[in-house]
């Protein structure tokens, strides 16, 4: 925990550093010096006059977004669009209509993987580059994220999901669309990382039943206290396939979302939204002195919106309630009991701009500026050199963002330019992290760089992938083999279990290419336990072989489990079968090498990836052992 700790420091350090803190004083005026030298003054943990807030949240890059927009805004809600890829026509057709509607942006991953079959290197680039590439893409701030088939965890690794975790803090997001159990399963800081009750309509067939339901749930769970860690936060998701229900599904939605629109006591908001609001509902900072007799002066710390992502006030309480507070002269609007709003200065960059070796670390954004950034794998050091001919950024900051390889995820560096506009400078990179899993596939490393350029806020992405020699290992993901995704009237039990003796050729299953045995996806992508599937095929199944070892002296039981045992269908081992058991399978090894083949029903788009766990007694693994070429 005190590491998590440690890189969660980190990088809000680093956000307020590159997004910056901002620190009013307000002066409050009372009718009486007795309520003067009493006042307090309190954070709003919602607007004034709210109880609630609710946002929406819609998963994919989907051209359907467009109709889950009018529907949003028909009855006055707002959404967060969860995006992987986006293109020009995405850009200026839908997210234009999004944002023109109140609605947000948020990250969704690059590929939309299952995050469970892939190394770390391989999931904080899925993150990280899904992020910049929007940011860049559509000159918006990204700050929230969701899972594609939610937060996953691994039979090899215990810490998979609290290491995705410190991947979403080190890659600058701030907020999750999922449920609190999330935030626990990832162990993120609630004051850092929000989370929401998730509620449902039934994505493809909209009803106001189930609506109601899960939304009535979520109003028991925060009455009794169980939703403390997000705040009274609800979201409506995930996805705008409304239309598979029939032309008239958005309208349906729409209905729906009316009955529960207009409530005064509602913060319609999205997600970028309540979650700036809540970090500085927790963070912010406020200290008082005496002025005067009648008069008290507070001085509130908190974060900018380009540090949270999102522009939007702070609600402040005074109590006793006063005769008037102002800023530098001008008076804010007072409710009776106190509370009012501290506005936000706008301050998130108005043009992101993605600089990589590919582009020669320039960008048509900002002509006369490039911004190159490389890594010295051997001695450990980033090195960045900046030139800009045609105008001279100020108050640049440079924020280093990196992959577990590295212990420490977030640095910043701030740089001045000289005469000419141009600087160079080495940035150490701390102390490595030698988990072998840390050095298997490429290493992807972020500079964002955040300035003002003719006054106004820019950022600028430059960005370097690096190749890494892997660390051979006889895993299953380099040993294995595998038949299909195939029909499955191509099983043939007998054939498996006698190709499932270890001094057996395999047996393919036909004629036919699917059929034939062939190698694992060998990829550095994939966790060392990991196998994969890739023949493309609708539905039927999926078979692997995988080779281990037991001791000579002590073959003892070993345990065997798959990510998804409730898609076994056989397994053999040594010439038979064995009786499949859902919770986990005792194998009873021979001395030597032993041979398992076991058949899972395949997916129904013809991609399978299976994870397996095969233990000793003691809960060492086995050794894995290649197939005979």
């Amino acid at each position: 925990m005190k590491r998590i700790l440690s890189f969660l420091f980190a990088f809000f350090a680093a956000a307020m550093v590159c997004g910056g803190e901002k620190t009013t004083t307000l002066l409050v005026e009372y009718a009486a010096a007795s309520d003067a030298q009493g006042a307090q003054m309190e954070t709003l943990e919602l607007p004034p006059g709210k109880t609630l807030a609710v946002a929406s949240r819609w998963d994919d890059t989907n051209g359907d977004h467009y109709f889950m927009t009018e529907a949003l805004a028909e009855n006055g809600w707002k959404g967060t669009f969860y995006l992987n890829r986006v293109d020009d026509h995405y850009r200026d057709k839908v997210v234009k209509f999004m944002v023109e509607n109140g609605c947000s942006v948020g990250s969704h991953t690059n590929n939309h993987p299952w995050l469970g079959s892939l190394v770390p290197n391989a999931v904080w680039q899925e993150i990280a580059e899904n992020r910049v590439s929007l940011e860049a893409a559509l000159d918006l701030p990204v700050s929230t994220f969701t899972f594609p088939f939610s937060l996953p965890g691994t039979l090899n690794d215990p810490d998979f999901e609290q290491k995705i975790g410190q991947m979403l803090v080190r890659a600058g997001i701030n907020g999750l669309a999922e449920p609190p159990k999330v935030q626990e399963r990832a162990k993120l800081d609630p004051k850092e990382c929000v989370t929401c009750w998730l509620f449902r309509a039934d994505d493809a067939n909209p009803q106001l039943e189930v609506f109601n339901r899960t939304f009535d749930q979520g109003v028991q769970e925060l009455e009794a206290g169980n939703l403390g860690a997000m705040g009274p936060f609800f979201v409506l998701g995930v996805h705008s396939w409304q239309k598979k229900s029939g032309p008239d599904g958005f309208q349906r939605l729409s209905k729906i979302l009316a009955t529960k629109a207009h409530d005064p006591a509602i913060w319609y908001c999205n997600v970028d939204e309540y979650c700036a609001w809540r970090h500085n509902f927790l963070n912010a900072q406020i200290s008082r002195k005496s002025t005067g007799k009648k008069t008290v002066e507070f001085t509130i710390k908190r974060a900018t919106p380009a540090s949270v992502g999102a522009c939007v006030p702070c609600g402040l309480k005074i109590t006793p309630a006063p005769k008037s507070v102002s800023v530098k002269g001008r008076p804010l609007d007072v409710n009776p009991d106190g509370s009012f709003l501290l506005p936000a200065k706008n301050d998130l960059p108005v043009k992101i701009g993605l600089m990589t070796a590919e582009n020669g670390f320039t960008s048509e954004k900002f002509p006369g500026l490039t911004i190159q950034t490389g890594v010295d794998l051997e001695k450990n050091v980033l090195h960045c050199e900046v030139s800009a001919e045609n105008g001279k950024p100020e108050n640049l900051v440079c924020t280093v963002r990196l992959p577990l390889r590295w212990k420490n995820g977030v640095q910043v560096k701030p740089v001045r330019l000289d005469a000419n506009g141009k600087t160079t400078f080495d940035l150490p990179l701390g102390e490595l992290d030698e988990d072998p899993v840390n050095a298997c596939d490429a290493l992807y490393v972020v500079n964002q760089c955040d300035f003002r350029l003719n006054g106004e806020p820019m950022r600028v992405y430059s960005t370097v992938t690096l190749d890494q020699p892997e660390i051979q290992q006889a895993v299953p993901r380099t040993t294995a083999m595998t038949v299909g995704v195939c029909n499955e009237k191509f099983f043939d039990a007998e054939k498996l279990a006698a190709s499932s003796r270890p001094s057996a050729e395999l047996q393919d299953l036909g004629d036919e290419e699917f059929t034939n045995w062939v190698p694992c996806d060998r990829s550095g992508k994939i966790l060392p336990y990991v196998m994969e599937c890739h023949i493309e095929w609708s539905g039927g199944m999926a078979v692997y072989a995988v080779q281990f070892e037991a001791d000579a002296q002590n073959a003892a039981d070993c345990m065997f489990k798959v990510t998804d045992p409730y898609n076994m269908k056989n397994v053999f081992l040594n010439g038979e079968p064995v009786e499949v058991h859902h919770h986990g399978i005792t194998l009873k090894a021979q001395p030597g090498v032993n041979r398992l083949i076991y058949v899972l029903k395949g997916a129904g788009y013809g991609i399978r990836k299976s994870e397996i766990s095969i233990k000793k007694e003691d809960g060492e693994m086995v050794k894995f052992v290649p197939f005979a070429e």
